[in-house]
């Protein structure tokens, strides 16, 4: 799959967490993206950790 920007990378990696319930690191277009999911409701918030930010 290739995308053409960052941003469909973010999407893309976005779209496929929000169908996990855990913690989840994989490659999208050659760019390694982590992205973590709170364990309880009061602490529901997301962090996408990738691309130039490392």
């Amino acid at each position: 799959m290739e995308f053409e920007s960052e941003t469909q990378v973010i999407e893309e990696a976005i779209k496929i967490f929000l169908e996990k319930e855990f913690e989840r690191s994989f490659s999208l277009s050659g760019k390694n993206v982590k992205l973590t999911k709170a364990k309880t409701d009061q602490e529901r918030y997301y962090t996408c950790k990738g691309g130039r930010d490392g």
